[in-house]
């Protein structure tokens, strides 16, 4: 769980509302047990009516799926200028999924189909273990390799 602000929209312009709040959270329980294939759910608060909504992530139905790391990046300004957050969710062949704000959306995000970043190994051999921002590159670490987000107008992994 943490605190997401997001000050620009997925085409880095200003969000028209001004910056927006939204808190992510992420429950073992709504894995629905470690047997069951489901998609990996989030939960996001409306602080409108201070309830949680859970919202469906667009990942394939993997027995024990989980999400392991969050991250909230801002692509250069000289480039994108998007504010996303990144969700890395383990096991193979899940991977990293950007998310935008969306006032529409449930939940005031939308989750981008298609991963950004997937590795494809054995069951357990591959876990996501961090991401960072540095120097406005975001960098993701997983067990046996590092890997670094290119940016430019149409950003590619």
């Amino acid at each position: 769980m943490f605190s997401a602000r997001f000050v620009n929209d997925e085409h880095g312009e200003p969000i028209a509302s001004g910056s927006q709040d939204v808190l992510p959270a992420f429950t073992m329980s709504l894995a629905r047990g470690t047997c069951e294939r489901g998609p990996l759910q989030i939960r996001v608060r409306d602080d409108a009516t201070g309830r949680w909504q859970t919202v469906a992530l667009p990942t394939p139905k993997v027995a024990g799926s989980n999400v392991r790391e969050l991250w909230l990046h801002r692509d250069a300004h000289n480039v994108t200028g998007a504010d996303l957050i990144f969700v890395a969710a383990n096991y193979s062949p899940l991977g990293i999924y950007p998310v935008v704000y969306d006032p529409a959306a449930r939940g005031r995000v939308r989750w981008r189909r298609e991963p950004k970043i997937t590795v494809r190994g054995q069951r357990d051999a591959n876990k996501w273990f961090g991401m960072a921002t540095v120097n406005g590159v975001l960098f993701a670490s997983e067990l046996n390799a590092i890997f670094r987000r290119v940016v430019g107008q149409v950003p590619n992994e």
